[in-house]
């Protein structure tokens, strides 16, 4: 009898794998769906669907959303401080002349035919607001 019942769970288990990997397609469908039919920024189209992959999965609609927003702090709080002082230290160098410095000595280093694959190496190096200075240098 204990083997029966072990086989029962076993393919209700796989019932529930693909009822969620069959969610998981409607989402990306919805997701990729909304982008490019009525053109919504891809981050609603993605909130939107998660919210759709968590009512469908049984967690409810105001959980869905709660789930969302944990996440996405939990998200920032590891990443939001990285891209703070990188903002932070590209505005310094652009203020204070670095970057041109850097992009105007790297493009004199270099012969001519090489001087965009060194601008992809500058860029490397700094920010994006500096390499928006460096790319008015070079063109």
């Amino acid at each position: 009898m204990k083997c029966k019942s072990e086989k029962k769970d076993i393919k209700e288990d796989k019932n529930v794998r693909s009822f969620l990997v069959f969610n998981l397609i409607i989402s990306i469908a919805i997701m990729i769906a909304l982008i490019l039919v009525p053109k919504f920024n891809p981050a609603l189209s993605l909130v939107i669907a998660s919210i759709y992959m968590g009512v469908t999965c049984g967690l409810g609609f105001v959980n869905s959303i709660e789930t969302i927003g944990t996440g996405f702090g939990n998200m920032m709080a590891g990443i939001g401080l990285p891209i703070g002082f990188g903002v932070i230290l590209g505005q310094l160098m652009s203020d204070t002349g670095a970057a041109k410095v850097i992009a105007r000595t790297i493009v004199h280093a270099v012969p001519n035919k090489y001087v965009f694959i060194c601008s992809g190496i500058c860029r490397l190096c700094v920010s994006n607001s500096s390499f928006s200075l460096m790319s008015h240098l070079l063109f």
